[in-house]
Formats: structure tokens, sequence, C-alpha cells
């Protein structure tokens, strides 16, 4: 598995922090971001989350 980068819009660290919550969270895990508060522009480091089978 590898990691994604993922690009988005916020204008605060909470606003970043809600998005990855609203349409991540169940489906990845948080391993680094980056928070650019003059662009505005918020960096998810994703990771897949493990699907167990059975």
């Amino acid at each position: 598995m590898k990691y994604e980068i993922v690009k988005i819009e916020c204008y605060s660290f909470r606003d970043m922090m809600d998005i990855y919550e609203m349409k991540y969270k169940n489906d990845y895990k948080l391993i680094g971001y980056e928070f650019n508060s003059i662009y505005h522009v918020g960096e998810l480091v994703l990771y897949p989350r493990k699907v167990k089978k059975g």
C-alpha cells in the first residue's frame, strides 16, 4: 500500500481537520499534514486503512 498526498483549500487548521474527518477518516489514517495560512492551502498525507478479510 502506498500513501497519498491530498491538497485542499481551507482557511484554518481546524477547517483542514474537519475536512479530513468528514471525507477521509473512515478509509485513511492521517500520517502527516502541512497548513499554509498565507495561501489557505492544506496538504494531508494519508495512508489507507487495512481492510479486514473474512
